[in-house]
């Protein structure tokens, strides 16, 4: 099954990075790729090309960066200055069914690329998914992403720019994935939760029955999504208080879209002690 989701997902990505191309090829297997996003009013570029005698006659140094020994020697080199320039690992995360290109660590960095000065590494290539990328400002201080890419027919490499979508999209926090869960439930009957003791603890009033923010992950089956658990406190003695916790459900809500997921049941029920008031 996770295979199928996986193939699923590189044919969705490949079908997604067709139009993303925003860059040109030339007969020398160098890419050009503007450094403004109004290309027509700077002649501004920064390139990319495999490091040749030619392309490094032209420098007396350069910086270097080991990405992975075993790959190709890559010079990335402009004819303005940029600034905030980082070299970045990149990926693909899921927001429901739909995969989306996103920044995920810095790898190197520079205060800027001169043209002085070309960035060089030693890397991987990927002719499919992509892994590896750059940022930087531009001359309008716009920050820009390209991702590396390979020609699979020729295996020329391009700069190829993207939205980073975290960057342009609002991820729920705890508290919010606590309060939709909290929403949800009370759209089913009269307000039936409250704040307990502080914001993060909701109690089912005149009851022993909450819900509470139990995790956050970041996987490849669902991508980002918080766990709210749904629970009431039972008290086993009741000279001592103590007891024992009885779950009622566990509510998967992705962290992009706010859909909620019950994990026990997929069609949501009323609690039996929601409906009767206790």
């Amino acid at each position: 099954m996770k295979s199928e989701r996986m193939f699923a997902l590189f044919i969705t990505v490949s079908m997604l990075l067709l139009p993303l191309i925003s860059c040109s090829v030339n007969s020398t297997g160098i890419s050009t790729a503007a450094t403004t996003e109004n290309s027509e009013n700077s002649g501004a570029a920064i390139q990319i090309g495999r490091m040749t005698d030619d392309i490094l006659s032209k420098y007396d140094s350069y910086h270097e960066y080991c990405d992975d020994s075993r790959g190709d020697r890559i010079l990335i080199w402009t004819d303005i200055t940029v600034n905030n320039f980082d070299f970045i690992s990149v990926g693909f995360e899921n927001a429901g069914n739909s995969p989306f290109l996103v920044s995920k660590n810095i790898l190197y960095s520079l205060d800027k690329l001169t043209r002085e000065k070309p960035f060089a590494v030693e890397m991987l290539v990927s002719e499919g998914i992509p892994s590896r990328g750059i940022t930087f400002l531009d001359e309008n201080n716009i920050k820009r992403y390209f991702y590396i890419n390979e020609n699979g027919i020729d295996g020329s490499l391009s700069l190829v720019e993207f939205n980073n979508y975290e960057e342009n999209n609002h991820f729920i926090s705890a508290q919010e994935a606590l309060d939709t869960v909290k929403n949800y439930l009370n759209d089913n009957g009269p307000e039936l939760f409250e704040p307990l003791n502080d914001a993060n603890i909701y109690c089912y009033k005149n009851s022993n029955i909450m819900i509470q923010h139990d995790a956050y992950y970041d996987d490849e089956l669902y991508g980002k999504h918080h766990i709210i658990h749904e629970y009431e406190t039972v008290i086993d003695d009741p000279d001592t208080g103590e007891g024992h916790t009885a779950t009622y459900n566990w509510y998967r809500v992705d962290a992009l879209t706010g859909n909620i997921i019950p994990m026990f049941n997929k069609d949501f029920t009323l609690n039996p002690a929601y409906e009767n008031g206790n």
